[in-house]
Parts: structure tokens; C-alpha cells; sequence
């Protein structure tokens, strides 16, 4: 105290202004604190099982910035926002339309699909990735559609987008949409980030896709050598042996060459018979000019001409061959995991399988796992998670089985 009272009155004077600067600045700070304080609530409630309080949601949209938007619309737990996510999709803000889709999709179904076809081809990324993840959950086939649709776009963003969310989607389903997409790609990250999934997810049908791919200039090499990675991977799971696949490959080249071939005589015959008509209607023309005296012959001679048309056609179809079946052998199958509830017909001493039949009537024959047998009787009934691998002559599908429960 002694020391203050000494103190000069311009010390003095100095240390009470830093007193009055203080308040100043705590105002200052203070004042930024509620929106913060909105923000951090809005999130909470996010990850809460809890419904928003109205008082919350009313603050964030009256605030209208998109963050603060967007959390309000992620914190509502019930369809109450419907009407105002359907007005907030006509924002120039993507991140508030992208989250209205978003709660759409899970709170209002019906107005989520009716709006989705006017938004599906939209510019911008996010709002079109958002789409395309909801689709998959809810409609396939329109998530394929946009799929496809992206993939076709000329901005590589935008490609890059839809290749980054074809995890979203089961690979068999979509393996067609992306074989045509490597038919015309020429960004070749684009192509080896594709080719990922055809390795990721190994299918015969994928190696005859990949056989085909290599008749594309610029990238053959590429196709040549994930398609022998392909086939070792589908020997090393025990999908086929490589002497297998390349008899399911013989098999749909010919049977793509008689596509083919079929294709081409349907063409030939429908040329056949358009000339057949233009040749008619010419000589129709110069019989009608001759006058009403030709027109009885006119009739007769079409007369005539259909009947031996029709003679023709009775003919051809009495002389088309018939198709005989043949014993084959047995052929590989393209298949993915699936689940079997199956009745015990018969144990296999030799190699421990179990032929047993489905609610079907399709015999399945299960190959028990490496070092493992099948503790079962004649009559048991037991549920099965397998891998499709191969067809036998009769018709009997094998399976290598994953998982096994006695019922």
C-alpha cells in the first residue's frame, strides 16, 4: 500500500486504463459466443437419440448460414421439416440442398423420389454424390441409372465421383455399366482405379469381360494383365482352375458368335422382305396405270403372292432344326456368398460332401472346408453360407461352404 501511494499520478492513471480496456475486450469475445454456442448444440443433438428442441431449429434457419442449416436439418429426428427441406432444395447453397436430400430420403420418402428426377443431373458434385449414396439404399435401379450417368459426363470430377461411390453398390449388378465405361475412358488412373474392383470382386464373367476390353487400342496390355491377375486369384480361391476358365471362355465365344450369326441372317431377312415390298409397290404402280382392265389380274397375282408366302413360312418352320441337347461336362459358375437351408440326401464317403436337397427341389452338393467334415445323418436338416462354384451334368449345383448350422 505504501509502494501505490508513492506511485506517480501518471502510473496511476495508466493502470486504471488497462482496468477499463479489459471489460472491453471480454464483451468483444462474448459476443461471438451464441452462434458458436447455436452450432455446438445443433451437433449435439446430432449424434443424440434425442429429438432437437423447435426453439434450436427455429434459430438455425432464421441465421440461415448453410452450416448452421445443414446441423438443423441433421438434428431433426422427426419428418416436422418436411415442407422446409423441400423449399430448402431450391437454395443456391449446395451444402443445404445436399443435407435436405439427405433428410428427405429418411423422413419423407415420397417427396424425396418426386424431387429426386429434376435434381439427378445437376452440376454439382456433392448434391449428385448424396443422391447416388441415398439411391442405392432405396431404389437400385435409379442409383445404377445415375451411376451410368456420371460416368458419361465429360468432367472428370465428376466421373472420379461416381467411380469413388461404386462401393456403394453390389459389383455384380453394375459389372455391365462398368465394362462400358472402360470401352471409352481415356484417363488411365480412371481405368486402373476401375480395373480395382473387377480384382476386388473376382468373377468369370469379369475375365470374358476383360477378353473382350483387350481389342481396345492404347490400353490392351493394361486389360491382358488384370485379366491374368483375375484368373490366378479365381484359381488361388477355388473358383475354377485355369483350364476351367478357358472353357467357359470357348463357351461364350461361341456362344457370342451365334448371337452373331443370328443377328445377322434376322438383318438379311428383314432386307430381304423390305425389297420384296418396294419391288411390289413399284410394280403395283405400273399395273394401276394400265387401267380398271389389269385390276382383276392385280388382285389375283396378290393373292398368289401371299399364299406363297405363307406356303414359305409353313415350310421353313416345318424344316427348322432341332435343337438337340448333349452331355457336357461339368462347367464352372459365376456366383457370390449366399445362404442354403438344405435337407441331408446323401453323405459322400470318399471326398466328405453332402448332397442335400433345397426347398427348390434343386440338389446341392457342399464340399466341406479344408480339414474339416460334415458330423451329419441321412434326413438332417442344416442351413449353409456357400460359394456357387460349378454345375454338374445333372444339373446338381457344388458349393464350397463357409458356414454350417444344424437346424
Amino acid at each position: 500500500m505504501q509502494e501505490l501511494k508513492e506511485a506517480s499520478p501518471e502510473l496511476l492513471k495508466d493502470l486504471l486504463e488497462e482496468k477499463s480496456i479489459k471489460p472491453t475486450e471480454t464483451e468483444t469475445s462474448s459476443s461471438d459466443q451464441p452462434q458458436k454456442s447455436l452450432l455446438e448444440q445443433l451437433n449435439h443433438y446430432v449424434t443424440s437419440d434425442q429429438d432437437c428442441p423447435e426453439q434450436l431449429l427455429e434459430q438455425a434457419f432464421t441465421n440461415g448460414k448453410p452450416e448452421l442449416v445443414s446441423a438443423a436439418f441433421r438434428a431433426c429426428k422427426t419428418s416436422k421439416l418436411s415442407t422446409r427441406a423441400k423449399t430448402a432444395i431450391k437454395s443456391d447453397q449446395e451444402e443445404i440442398v445436399a443435407t435436405a436430400f439427405e433428410y428427405l430420403a429418411c423422413h419423407d420418402e415420397e417427396s424425396f423420389f418426386l424431387l429426386v428426377r429434376n435434381h439427378i443431373n445437376t452440376e454439382s458434385i456433392l448434391v449428385r454424390t448424396v443422391l447416388l449414396r441415398n439411391l442405392c439404399q432405396m431404389s437400385s435401379q435409379m442409383a445404377r441409372d445415375l451411376l451410368s450417368s456420371m460416368l458419361n459426363d465429360s468432367s472428370e470430377k465428376v466421373r472420379e465421383k461416381a467411380l469413388a461411390s461404386i462401393i456403394h453398390f453390389e459389383f455384380a449388378s453394375i459389372r455391365e455399366i462398368l465394362t462400358e465405361y472402360l470401352k471409352r475412358e481415356k484417363q488411365q488412373q480412371y481405368v486402373e482405379s476401375c480395373l480395382s474392383f473387377y480384382i476386388a470382386n473376382p468373377m468369370l464373367e469379369s475375365v470374358y469381360d476383360l477378353e473382350k476390353l483387350q481389342q481396345r487400342k492404347g490400353f490392351s496390355k493394361l486389360f491382358k494383365e488384370t485379366q491374368t491377375a483375375l484368373i490366378d486369384i479365381i484359381a488361388e480361391l477355388k473358383i475354377a482352375n485355369p483350364e476351367e476358365v478357358h472353357e467357359f471362355l470357348q463357351e461364350k465365344k461361341s456362344l457370342q458368335q451365334g448371337e452373331a450369326a443370328k443377328e445377322k441372317a434376322k438383318k438379311e431377312e428383314e432386307l430381304k422382305k423390305l425389297k420384296s415390298k418396294v419391288a411390289w409397290q413399284s410394280f403395283s404402280e405400273k399395273v394401276s396405270s394400265v387401267g380398271s382392265a389389269l385390276a382383276s389380274l392385280k388382285i389375283g397375282f396378290a393373292f398368289i403372292l401371299v399364299a406363297g408366302i405363307i406356303v414359305f413360312y409353313i415350310n421353313q418352320g416345318t424344316n427348322e432344326p432341332v435343337e438337340t441337347r448333349t452331355a457336357q461336362k461339368t462347367v464352372p459358375v459365376a456366383g457370390k456368398i449366399q445362404e442354403f437351408v438344405l435337407i441331408v440326401q446323401k453323405i459322400d464317403t470318399d471326398d466328405g460332401s453332402i448332397i442335400g436337397l433345397d426347398s427348390g427341389q434343386t440338389f446341392i452338393k457342399a464340399l466341406p472346408r479344408p480339414g474339416k467334415k460334415f458330423v451329419l445323418m441321412q434326413g438332417d436338416k442344416i442351413r449353409i453360407r456357400a460359394l456357387p462354384f460349378k454345375k454338374a451334368p445333372d444339373g446338381t449345383l457344388i458349393v464350397k461352404t463357409m458356414a454350417i448350422k444344424k437346424e
